[in-house]
């Protein structure tokens, strides 16, 4: 009778058949090791029963894989790219969902007795969204094949009922078999593994992987106890590992071949073996469980039949896959492949039964596959599940790491992943510690800022102050307080308002501080640049606000179109499988962020290149190093700032810490390095006399590179003062530096030139030049405090070159190799190699005993007449005396001449530890001898001389001259200015 219901279409068929017989595609996935044999028994009976009474001709094609998921593969290019060259296709019975919007709807072509033979589940998993799209073909269910034979042997009456026995018996069986594994199954990464998997799951009765409320249950004690015992039958040898590659045809090889115990496997696997005629017995069951409670697991498998949209032949196509739904050709696909009938009459047929236990298939408990609640997904869905637990298996990712990505992943892929976890994202809250930490630093920083705008207000009138611009200083602190008020914002939860203030506040702090201390050195820049002096010295505060003003309101411009584009909202992200955060995000934040960046760099480097050029103003009108290490200092952590709370795996309190640090190193660092110096120059002025140096140039820069080389050894608190002098040591050398002999630098050409200060000697290599300046051009140097000096190591001179080398050692252990040809060259090393205070030490008893001391310009004397040191450290000690106002000088005939003034009294007195009541002879007051008036007529008469007036004239071409080589004037004992002359004789 269901015969002859199929034959309704025929007439319709018929009528075409006498113009164009009609032809049907079928595409079939082989079902047993011997493809061409299951083709053709197939395509006979086909041709026996069904062709001669259609006349539609049905061509049987086999699909070229045995593995289901390239089998999917194929079919999806065929059907995806409407290709009419297949009619009918066999798909699995998890397919119909993803497949559906490309098969034609059968509703109304399929009579209704059909549907009440067939199976009542497999037959209702075939109706998608009201479409009935696919017939059943066969069905399938998960069983386990034992070797009775060998579990007799060794005392197994029964096979296993739970895992623990299965597990048992095989380490009792290979112990005396070892050519014998125990256990193999689809443990391949394809939908086998995914059948494989529910079963596990329904034998320790973990539940499904996915509800129908789209739930993912899929980590729970009783998951996590089947797979762990599922991973360790791959060490303990109950399973070989080579089997992790094993697919339905290597698992029934391996156990056809006699050499396992036990296999999970198929039903239509027992027809393959028979006609094998294995030379062992064997028997099929159910799965063992977890106990004997769970056994029979067993996975609803099986295949359908479905129809092509593309196809031509739709009427011929129908009526072939209503033939091929009924018992008769069921019975027939069982008899010869062994496949289950889903016509449920069958399973009383004698002839069915006499080669499966009908009664089996009864107790079996059905595992399904998560298709009709996963809808469409499935198949992304079961890839999900059997590669990663593939990986698992294979001890490549641990149990937490593949349970975590399996319910990430079909999350994600259904749908519901943000849905689940966004109530409870998290966010930063006061509660945090290091939210806390951060706040109260925040705090701090404001109360430190309020102080400082206090002091800067109450100290206005101070030199440092006005030359800092109090307005600007307090601008740039009222920006530093709106950046620390920018913490605030990030403890709360976000919502819409707060999403958007955040950048308002955090960049217009920026602006407000950074714009003031740019604007603030320009104008410096503008008053002591020469082309703009006068523009500058005309640039009020109130003019210069305008430029601060016209930079934030570019800042609030883009922030402003960033709001009216697409405003920051409060987003969760999700950071693992079970945890999200809460932060403000956009479609165009990157777009926008960028542009406020790109314009603040640029501004950040703007404001160094003016530090740069005003590096050489006097100190108490800018502040270029600071302001440099600032701009850099806020560029280093900006930078990385942006680059890290963009990485959301880094999660929400990272985020928070790294902004925060940015924020408070950028700020901190502002204050510290602005206010610093200020401080101070107000609370600790330093005495500007112990600051002057005395420099041997007529470079006037030369004085703050005097002091920048110097800054570590010696104690200048100031910009140094240069002051010009006739006499300079410059000596043309060749030098070279390092830290021993073996790692000394090469060889540079330079001009050496020592310098004295009051406390210490500067030496400064520069380039070779005639116009060379110091202060700009300078390549090297070192310095020497007062008592320090330096290790001469080697002096060597060389009569044939005329050059001399000497190799020299620092305090601190540095060397200096030099070699030159000038002649001053000696000297000048020897000028280094006694310390000034002992110089000092030495000069000063004569020079307080005496109050005068004459010396002869004589650089290269070796010995001054009345004191056991060269010529030369007599000259430059007198010259450091004179530099600060302690003695007189008068130059005459080569000769210098010092008296010590009441300062220079006072200051050796102080310093020789001496009483008041001494003092030099030149201030002793001797008595003059009575009776004897010197005068012009007791003067003997000087000779005039012939033809004269009584002054001497020299002849033409004679020379003038001075005083005679050998001339030495000197002052006797006791005897000073003022003093009674000798009696004449």
């Amino acid at each position: 009778m269901l015969f002859a219901a199929t034959l309704a279409f025929f007439p319709v068929i018929t009528v075409a058949r006498v113009l164009h017989p009609p032809t049907v595609n079928l595409m079939l996935i082989p079902t047993i090791a011997n493809v061409s044999q299951e083709q053709q028994l197939t395509q006979n009976f086909l041709d026996v029963h069904f062709t001669p009474k259609t006349g539609v001709k049905v061509n049987v094609n086999m699909a070229a894989t045995l593995l289901t998921t390239d089998y999917a593969s194929q079919v999806q290019l065929y059907l995806t790219t409407n290709d009419s060259s297949m009619d009918i296709f066999m798909i699995d019975v998890v397919w119909p969902a993803d497949f559906s919007k490309y098969l034609v709807d059968l509703k109304a072509m399929i009579p209704p007795e059909l549907s009440q033979i067939h199976n009542p589940a497999i037959w209702e998993n075939n109706i998608v969204y009201g479409r009935h799209v696919a017939i059943p073909f066969f069905a399938d269910y998960g069983v386990f094949y034992y070797r009775d034979d060998l579990l007799a042997k060794y005392g197994f009456p029964n096979p296993p009922a739970t895992w623990d026995e299965m597990e048992e018996m095989v380490q009792a069986v290979t112990k005396h078999e070892p050519t014998i594994v125990g256990y193999v199954a689809q443990f391949n990464a394809y939908e086998g593994l995914t059948c494989n998997i529910m079963e596990w799951l329904l034998s320790a009765d973990a539940g499904p992987v996915l509800y129908p409320n789209l739930t993912v249950t899929l980590d729970n004690p009783n998951t996590r106890e089947i797979l762990n015992r599922t991973r360790n039958w791959f060490t303990n040898g109950v399973t070989p590992k080579y089997a992790l590659t094993y697919a339905e045809a290597d698992a029934r090889e391996k156990f056809q071949s006699g050499n396992a115990l036990f296999m999970r496997h198929w039903p239509s696997a027992s027809k393959t073996m028979q006609q094998a005629n294995v030379p062992f017995s064997f028997k099929m069951t159910g799965l063992p469980g977890s106990t004997n409670a769970t056994k029979f697991a067993a996975t609803l498998g099986g295949w359908n039949l479905a129809l092509s949209k593309a196809t031509k032949n739709v009427n011929a196509s129908v009526a072939a896959l209503l033939f091929m739904a009924t018992a008769d050709f069921q019975k027939f696909r069982f008899l010869t492949t062994g496949l289950l009938p889903t016509v449920m009459s069958l399973y009383e047929d004698p002839d069915v039964c006499a080669h499966i236990d009908c009664s089996l298939f009864g107790k079996l408990r059905v595992a399904v596959r998560p298709s009709s609640s996963s809808g469409p997904h499935y198949l992304e869905i079961s890839r999900i599940l059997y590669t990663t637990i593939n990986t698992f298996l294979g001890q490549k990712v641990d149990l937490d790491t593949a349970i975590d990505t399996v319910v990430l992943q079909i999350e994600q892929t259904i749908g519901t992943y943000t849905q689940i976890i966004m109530s409870n994202a998290q966010y930063t809250t006061l509660k945090d510690t290091l939210a806390l930490v951060f706040v109260t630093l925040a705090v701090f920083g404001i109360a430190s800022c309020l102080c400082l705008i206090f002091f800067i207000t109450w100290y206005r009138r101070h030199q440092v102050m006005i030359a800092a611009s109090p307005e600007f200083l307090t601008l740039i602190h009222v920006g530093v307080i709106i950046e620390f008020s920018s913490i605030f914002l990030y403890v709360v939860k976000p919502n819409s308002a707060i999403c958007i203030i955040q950048p308002f506040v955090l960049t217009l702090g920026y602006a407000v501080a950074y714009s003031a201390l740019m604007t603030k050195t320009w104008r410096v820049y503008r008053i002591f640049d020469a082309k703009f002096a006068k523009v500058g010295q005309s640039l009020t505060f109130c003019k210069l606000i305008k430029f601060v003003g016209f930079y934030i309101f570019v800042n609030l411009g883009i922030l402003l179109a960033w709001v009216f584009i697409s405003p920051p909202s409060d987003t969760a992200i999700l950071q693992t499988s079970h945890s999200a955060y809460l932060t403000c995000d956009s479609a165009y934040d990157t777009i926008f962020v960028s542009c406020l960046f790109t314009l603040n760099g640029l501004m950040l480097v703007f404001g160094s290149w003016l530090a740069y050029k005003t590096r050489e103003i006097d100190e108490v009108y800018r502040e270029s190093f600071y302001i440099a290490i600032i701009m850099y200092n806020t560029l280093i952590w900006g930078s990385m700032s942006a680059g890290l709370v963009f990485i959301d795996v880094l999660g929400n309190e990272v985020h928070f810490v790294v902004r925060s640090v940015s924020i408070l190193m950028a700020c901190f660092g502002t204050l510290a390095l602005l206010m610093g110096p200020k401080l101070k120059a107000v609370f600790y002025p330093v005495d500007q006399e112990a600051a002057d140096v005395f420099v041997m140039s007529d470079d006037p820069r030369s004085g703050e590179f005097t002091n920048s080389l110097s800054g570590a050894r010696l104690s200048y608190s100031k910009s140094v003062t240069a002051r010009k002098s006739s006499e300079s040591v410059q000596v043309r050398v060749d030098y070279r530096c390092g830290s021993s002999t073996i790692f000394l630098s090469n060889w540079q050409a330079a001009t050496l030139r020592l310098f004295e200060s009051s406390d210490g000697m500067v030496v400064v290599f520069t380039k070779v030049g005639k116009h060379a300046k110091m202060g700009s051009r300078a390549l090297n140097g070192f310095a020497l405090a007062a008592d320090e000096n330096i290790q001469v190591v080697r002096m060597e001179e060389s009569g044939e070159l005329n050059v001399a080398t000497a190799l020299v050692r620092l305090p601190d252990g540095g060397l200096y190799e030099f070699m030159s040809g000038d002649p001053v060259f000696s000297s000048a090393i020897e000028r280094l190699k006694v310390p000034l205070k002992r110089k000092s030490i030495f000069l000063t008893p004569y020079l307080f005993q005496e109050g005068v001391m004459v010396a002869k310009k004589d650089f290269n004397l070796p010995k001054h007449n009345e004191v056991d040191v060269p010529n030369l450290h007599v000259i430059k000690a007198l010259q450091s005396l004179e530099s600060r106002g302690l003695v007189n000088t008068r130059f005459s005939w080569q000769y210098y001449y010092y008296f010590l003034n009441d300062a220079g009294i006072e200051y050796l007195r102080k310093f020789l530890h001496l009483p008041v009541e001494i003092v030099p002879r030149t201030h002793i007051k001797t008595a003059k001898p009575a009776g004897i008036r010197p005068g012009r007529e007791e003067r003997p008469q000087r000779e005039r001389r012939e033809g004269g007036d009584g002054y001497r004239r020299r002849n033409d071409g004679e020379k003038k001259e001075g005083a005679s080589g050998d001339f030495r004037p000197e002052f006797r004992g006791g005897v000073g200015r003022g003093g009674p002359r000798p009696a004449q004789e």
